[in-house]
């Protein structure tokens, strides 16, 4: 007959109300008692107060064991977040590159719009369970590329990369009239 550790320490203690838990432990009023024994995961850490730290060291899709609350990923969730991720970061490159051939931050907004909706997609497939290393690699590029936007755009505002794409200003191309003799 196996004797359940946690039963057998209810069942000493009658004050305490099983459904009376604090951090993951059973509340104890008196101060002497230890409180019940741990049960150990599969892992070998803890339960309780070990639960987060468990969870915070899961590495995410194929973990062993996977963290409780946490879906194991699909093959397809795991394909489209890689896929995601390498098309933000190529589109966040295309686009420094861009900005750094014509000097002109207003190029930048559609690319952007893009890279962020790609992102927002990112997160959402997060939320069934793509592992944070996609995800990391996106935010980074996103932080670069909005840095060197910031950056273009400070040296180089939009107004300036218009006049200079036009080439010369419109009073050489066509002179007023009254310098024109009739």
């Amino acid at each position: 007959q196996i004797i359940d550790p946690h039963a057998e320490w209810e069942r000493q203690h009658p004050q305490v109300q099983s459904g009376d838990q604090v951090d993951g432990h059973l509340s104890v009023q008196s101060s002497t008692d230890l409180g019940p024994p741990q049960r150990v995961g599969a892992a070998g850490i803890p339960e309780g107060s070990g639960r987060k730290a468990e969870c915070c060291a899961c590495p995410g899709p194929g973990s062993d064991p996977p963290c409780k609350g946490m879906k194991q990923p699909s093959v397809l969730a795991e394909a489209s977040g890689t896929l995601g991720s390498l098309v933000a970061v190529v589109s966040s490159v295309f686009q420094c590159f861009k900005m750094n051939r014509t000097k002109d931050a207003s190029s930048f907004s559609s690319g952007y719009l893009f890279f962020a909706l790609a992102s927002s997609f990112l997160l959402v497939i997060h939320g069934y369970g793509i592992g944070s290393t996609q995800l990391c690699i996106v935010f980074m590029a996103q932080f670069a590329m909005t840095s060197y936007f910031l950056w273009i755009f400070i040296k180089h505002p939009p107004h300036e990369g218009c006049e200079e794409a036009m080439g010369e200003p419109l009073s050489v191309i066509s002179p007023p009239l009254e310098d024109v003799g009739l």
